[in-house]
């Protein structure tokens, strides 16, 4: 089985028996105290795009003797769950992000720390590793990085990473990007413990999954930055197919169904990856909800366009609708 399939099948678990993920549970789990050693900093330019180059926190040698430019942007992505800082969705955002310009992609690689089967595990190995990496853009900027051109990134567990590293950076970052931010062992986080506006100048929020676990849902069903962006309502993205676990139990049709809630919540990456270079804007509009959006009752409120390209100016939730096949966007 494929990471993602283990993800879905011990998701499927959690859902049908309350075992796996459980809030009750995750505060029983404690942090890997090795956090620091199983935490890898991969880093890729224009100059090297294939093949990473280490880095390390506090190693301005290491760092020296890298393709890493100080002048350049620092874009800085942090995985989810099962997954691993080369998986595809973080080559493909590296790859999005070389060809739009010169910069320095970082991908924070904490795979060893994000394995199944024990998310609650997981989720409380997201304070180290955020912080880690906070101290990784304070050792950045100490050795000359702009401040002003940092842009972190994080997917489910990894946009609590991202969040976690923006209260761990010295100087506030100008920009925190989540991908449909995990849900299951949040609930009822403390703000620092989770991303949220507070986190840095602008911070913006890609719903597209957002629910409760027993609704087949991963992700934070309520707003947690400057701006939230909630394409096709935020939930159920088209081309995903719908999500039943109450008929035909076997392992196959369950499989089947919780490939589709992979589907949804991992829509969000795609929908980003398209953002960086495609002409076709993600527009959407500032709402009171999806259905007022449907209703046209919004047409006349302030409009941007979600995905890299949004207005730091932007405020408050905002909806769209979203093709089923690249192109994703409809302009």
């Amino acid at each position: 089985m494929t990471s993602s399939s283990i993800l879905w099948f011990l998701v499927s678990c959690s859902i049908l028996t309350g075992v796996v993920v459980n809030a009750e549970l995750c505060p029983q789990a404690l942090a890997d105290p090795f956090a620091a050693f199983k935490t890898h900093f991969l880093l890729w330019t224009r100059r090297n795009p294939i093949v990473f180059q280490p880095l390390i926190v506090g190693n301005p040698i290491l760092l020296g003797v890298s393709n890493y430019e100080p002048t350049n942007p620092t874009i800085i992505y942090a995985h989810g769950w099962t997954d691993n800082g080369q998986n595809i969705l973080s080559l493909r955002m590296r790859d999005s992000f070389l060809q739009r310009e010169d910069c320095n992609f970082i991908s924070v690689d904490w795979q060893f720390l994000a394995l199944p089967p024990a998310y609650p595990k997981s989720a409380a190995n997201v304070q180290p590793v955020g912080e880690l990496t906070g101290n990784l853009v304070n050792f950045l900027i100490s050795q000359g990085a702009d401040r002003l051109k940092f842009h972190l990134l994080g997917f489910s567990l990894g946009a609590h990473v991202v969040g976690r590293a923006g209260l761990t950076a010295i100087d506030i970052m100008p920009r925190i990007t989540g991908f449909d931010p995990a849900f299951p062992c949040f609930e009822k986080a403390n703000r620092d413990e989770i991303i949220d506006s507070t986190d840095a100048e602008f911070v913006d929020i890609i719903h597209t999954n957002a629910g409760l676990l027993f609704q087949k849902s991963l992700g934070f069903p309520f707003s947690l930055g400057h701006a939230d962006f909630w394409p096709n309502g935020g939930s159920i993205q088209p081309g995903c197919g719908p999500v039943d676990l109450t008929t035909n139990g076997t392992i196959g049709n369950i499989a089947a169904a919780l490939g589709r809630v992979s589907c949804n919540h991992r829509r969000v990456v795609e929908y980003f990856i398209e953002s960086v270079n495609s002409a076709i804007p993600f527009t959407s509009t500032q709402c009171n909800s999806y259905a007022e959006f449907n209703s046209g009752a919004c047409a006349n409120n302030f409009q941007t366009s979600m995905g890299l390209p949004v207005s730091t100016s932007a405020r408050g939730n905002f909806f769209l609708n979203v093709n089923p096949s690249r192109p994703f966007a409809q302009g």
